[in-house]
């Protein structure tokens, strides 16, 4: 394991106030006075780390719930990391300060971003050493540690590392019996929860992962058969007893988001593996029949998902009212430059629950056209059994005389991926795009998936108008329409990631 002594063989900073709200980072090296006591306070300086825990509090943990939130606070006020044997802890803190620093707008410490990418490697660094180390005994905190580790490594642009952590979080979360709810019995309350919160944490990131980049799923539908949903009660009623009730007119939980979207990475997760499944294995004759209708009653689930939702997680009107396309994405790039320029902009960011809207409307939208493409996969092989055409063609096969007898299937399927594109565009327009930004890379990649998804169906309808007749016009261009905003919505995306880039400094007002 790394030693703390290890932890403490870095240069250090001072805080200086500076103007507006934030903190001035400068080296101070010779350091005045002996940090030996403290691995944290060695590496980074206690006010910094302080304002990073507050920040993963107030915008990341509904999105990353991986610890339980008053035992951390405690610990974290009384210096665990100075006690001995604590090296486990300490990396957790730092883990903590590295995703927070890579993920939210970091306003309140001005800093260039060549040294933001130095504090957060430093934090990279540490906590990757301490996970590669060998150990004896493995442990739901070594999960998340290597959980956190792949989300600073992708913001880090360390792509091989991302895979290695997430392939080992997989053989631990096996090994602990994690994905088996059975094995919960006789823990205590909290570490049962924690366990719970890591598994829908890892299976989402693997599902999407799968989904929008054609990577092997770690885990399959079994996997997480007996695995409960994470509860939606805040942390401040959870002991090692259990949950205490909530009192009455309590405010809805902040986990309240994170259920939801753990309920949907696991619909999601059954239409891969059976859309897997059938990759391999192309149903027929009443297997297919069964399949189509498993799969629109799981569509039927997504689409139906968040009826009942708490108010906090309902969309709300937050948009600018802009008349075109152009309008608003000039609005919202002068958005992104007030989030980095001034700091009073951000108030809107600090609404935990908008924050989680984001994150479940765009996996929403993602999920759903991945499953309309399926069912249109099982829809044209049951056109093919109708006419006597299925023989030897294989389950994607694209031939001019399968396509033409499937095109009888197809208008529902362009209908209703038109609608849900449709749908994401207002989804986008209503949540600010500060709030975007502070999910980060994923929602960028979900609405990515839905661009591509948007051109592979304008293609298809300008082949079947060449092929057929001129009388799709409509359904072309209303398709046309949708993906020149979509467009205008991803190039204010790739803003954001820029604007996040650890290699570009913030835009500058003119």
């Amino acid at each position: 394991m790394a030693s703390a002594s290890t932890l403490r063989d870095t240069p250090t900073f001072s805080v200086l106030p500076c103007s507006g709200s934030g903190l001035a980072l400068v080296d101070a090296s010779p350091v005045v006075g002996n940090h030996d006591a403290n691995p944290l306070e060695a590496l980074i300086p206690r006010a910094v780390l302080d304002h990073a825990v507050n920040t993963y509090f107030k915008y990341l943990f509904g999105l990353v719930p991986v610890v339980h939130r008053p035992t951390f606070m405690s610990d974290v006020a009384a210096r665990r990391e100075e006690l001995p044997g604590q090296e486990e802890w300490t990396a957790l803190v730092l883990a903590i300060v590295g995703v927070a620093m890579s993920q939210v707008p970091w306003d309140f410490v001005t800093m260039s971003k060549s040294d933001l990418r130095d504090m957060v490697q430093k934090c990279f660094d540490r906590v990757k050493a301490f996970v590669f180390e060998d150990f004896a005994t493995p442990t739901t905190t070594r999960c998340v540690l290597l959980y956190l580790t792949a989300i600073m490594a992708t913001r880090l642009g360390h792509r091989g590392i991302r895979e290695i952590c997430l392939g080992a979080n997989w053989g631990l979360i096996f090994k602990m019996r994690i994905h088996d709810e059975s094995s919960y019995i006789g823990i205590g309350a909290i570490e049962a929860e924690i366990r719970r919160r890591i598994f829908w944490l890892a299976l989402g990131f693997d599902k999407s992962a799968h989904a929008v980049h054609g990577t092997a799923p770690h885990t399959t539908r079994e996997h997480c058969a007996t695995v409960g949903l994470p509860t939606a009660i805040d942390d401040d009623f959870l002991t090692d007893d259990g949950y205490a009730p909530m009192p009455a007119g309590a405010n809805t939980s902040i986990l309240s988001g994170f259920r939801y979207v753990s309920r949907l990475y696991g619909l999601f997760g059954h239409i891969l593996d059976m859309r897997r499944l059938d990759q391999h294995h192309t149903p027929s004759g009443d297997a297919l029949k069964m399949r189509l209708i498993e799969v629109e009653e799981l569509f039927e689930q997504m689409t139906d998902l968040m009826a009942g939702c708490p108010e906090e997680l309902r969309l709300r009107e937050h948009g600018h009212g802009v008349s075109s396309a152009l309008d608003w994405a000039e609005q919202s790039y002068e958005d992104i430059r007030l989030l980095f320029e001034h700091p009073n902009s951000r108030t809107v960011v600090a609404d935990s629950f908008l924050v989680q809207q984001a994150n479940i409307y765009t996996t929403m939208h993602m999920t759903r056209l991945l499953t309309l493409r399926y069912r249109a996969d099982l829809r044209t092989l049951r056109a093919r059994e109708f006419h006597h055409q299925l023989g030897g063609v294989g389950f994607f096969s694209t031939s001019s005389g399968v396509a033409a007898t499937a095109t009888r299937e197809e208008p529902l399927l362009d209908e209703e991926a038109d609608r849900t594109a449709a749908e994401l565009l207002e989804l986008l327009k209503t949540i600010p795009l500060q709030v975007l930004a502070v999910n980060g890379d994923a929602v960028v990649n979900k609405v990515r998936f839905v661009a591509v998804t948007q051109l592979e169906a304008l293609e298809r309808l300008t082949n079947q108008a060449n092929v057929t007749s001129p009388s799709s016009e409509q359904d072309t261009r209303r398709l046309q329409v949708a993906q020149d905003h979509l467009f205008n919505f991803l190039r204010i995306l790739t803003e954001i990631e820029t604007l996040f880039s650890f290699t570009n400094e913030p835009l500058q007002t003119s």
